[in-house]
């Protein structure tokens, strides 16, 4: 029989990219019988049993108290072997669940210490910060592993916390945007400059300052994604240069590809202080403009300045000075020729190296060491 195993999640919706289209759908075409207990609507999708619990309250808080639980007793109904929890809400139950002989493994998609420490309007951001690393150093001390999207100065982040720390990065997969683009990034060498960002957007995420390159470059904005709080996206519309940015929120990742079809520069400038730039990886996003062919500017850091030195797909600008980062962009529309040849060298960098296909592997040999090959 198929060993079972479930992935749970009280934030995330069912058809995330690194929870469903990676983790669980590369389990289930591995042979697990594969189970994921989400918000939303239950269904059957690529082999993956999706099991939708509704919708969760408004309320931040409420969610944290009574979501989860719906979430953690519904999960423990498929009876897994193992248990794959992506949010740090859900950790305690990840005790529980280690209680009743289960193996449990954290997929911390975020350095949660450093991220929180970010949120600066959330009050006493440093203490909650403190608080919540050492309730995450107790958890991870218990389990069976830890799951995270790359090293910190090249050394394990969890080292001397985790049993087992196994890095797995949020590369693009080759079969979805790659597949979809022509080679030889000709989506970057058209007459126009058209800057996209694509994710969920926050006071800390700094789209302030996007919104001021795409002004001082001339150049148009589309920003795809949930953007929080309302009070948020409302005062982003208010800025006097905001005239040039379409604020599309979330869409489907056709639409998505399209969005990115039709752009010629992706960013990501993440600001100073965000895990991005102290951690040897980039943000997701990042790895879908490379593998659509688009030139990337993305924020400054020394493992952004070893990734370029081999494959020189972007350019790195700190992310706090707006006349720098609108230089590069219009540089790249000055420059076509260039830019292609930067979309040219994401593409590379994805078919040799950023690639799920490389990263599957780790997650299966995991998987094969916690239920005994």
């Amino acid at each position: 029989m198929p060993v079972k195993v479930c992935h749970l999640s009280s934030v995330r919706e069912s058809r995330d990219l690194c929870m469903f289209r990676r983790s669980c759908v590369s389990l289930a075409a591995a042979g697990y019988e594969v189970y994921l207990v989400a918000k939303g609507e239950s269904r059957e999708d690529r082999g993956v049993h999706v099991i939708g619990v509704g919708e969760p309250p408004r309320s931040r808080l409420r969610r944290m108290l009574f979501f989860t639980r719906r979430i953690y007793h519904a999960a423990l109904e498929t009876d897994a072997a193992v248990y794959q929890i992506h949010d740090p809400e859900l950790l305690p139950f990840a005790l529980a669940l280690k209680r009743r002989g289960r193996r449990v493994i954290f997929d911390s998609h975020e350095f949660y210490t450093e991220l929180i420490r970010t949120k600066h309007y959330l009050p006493f951001a440093r203490q909650v910060a403190r608080v919540y690393g050492v309730f995450e150093r107790y958890v991870l001390r218990r389990i069976d592993a830890v799951i995270f999207p790359g090293t910190r100065n090249g050394a394990d982040p969890f080292a001397g916390v985790s049993a087992r720390t196994v890095i797995i990065g949020n590369y693009a997969l080759r079969d979805e945007l790659y597949a979809s683009c022509p080679p030889g990034g000709e989506a970057a060498s058209r007459g126009v400059s058209r800057m996209c960002f694509v994710g969920d957007m926050t006071p800390d995420r700094g789209i302030e300052n996007l919104i001021r390159v795409s002004a001082r470059a001339g150049a148009a904005l589309t920003l795809v994604g949930e953007i929080h709080p309302p009070a948020y996206e409302e005062a982003l519309r208010r800025m006097p240069e905001s005239r040039g940015t379409s604020f599309l929120g979330r869409l489907d990742r056709e639409r998505v590809r399209e969005v990115l079809a039709g752009s010629t520069v992706g960013m990501c400038l993440m600001p100073n202080g965000g895990q991005y730039n102290i951690c040897d990886t980039f943000n997701m996003k990042v790895y879908d403009y490379m593998a659509m062919g688009l030139p990337v500017v993305l924020s400054d850091s020394p493992y952004a300045r070893r990734v370029l030195e081999r494959y020189a797909f972007g350019i790195a600008v700190d992310p706090a000075d707006v006349e720098e980062a609108a230089q590069a962009v219009i540089w790249l529309a000055g420059h076509p020729e260039e830019a292609a040849r930067m979309g040219r060298e994401g593409r590379r960098a994805v078919a040799e190296e950023f690639n799920w296909d490389t990263q599957e592997k780790k997650l299966l040999a995991l998987y094969r060491d916690l239920t005994a090959g």
